[in-house]
């Protein structure tokens, strides 16, 4: 029973730091690359969405909470896809 608690602490943990490291990264991003761009008028509405995803798809994203350069990639990848480019 122990050790489900500990890989439940692991995988909440590892979310948490997940939208931290990268959110606020991507929103500025997209602050600099489209000014107009409807995920800034409902901002609280993309991070919502945002974490949830993030919920979900948290296990093949640990590498990005850890290394820097994966999480940029990641995070251009992101802007990109939301702006369609």
């Amino acid at each position: 029973m122990d050790i489900f608690v500990v890989l439940g602490a692991g995988y909440l943990a590892t979310w948490v730091m997940l939208f931290y490291r990268t959110y606020f990264i991507c929103v500025r991003m997209i602050q600099i690359e489209s000014p107009n761009s409807i995920i800034l008028k409902y901002r609280m509405l993309h991070a919502i969405f945002f974490v949830l995803a993030l919920g979900i798809i948290t296990l093949p994203l640990i590498k990005v909470a850890f290394s820097d350069e994966i999480r940029k990639r990641f995070c251009i990848g992101y802007v990109n896809a939301i702006l369609e480019k």
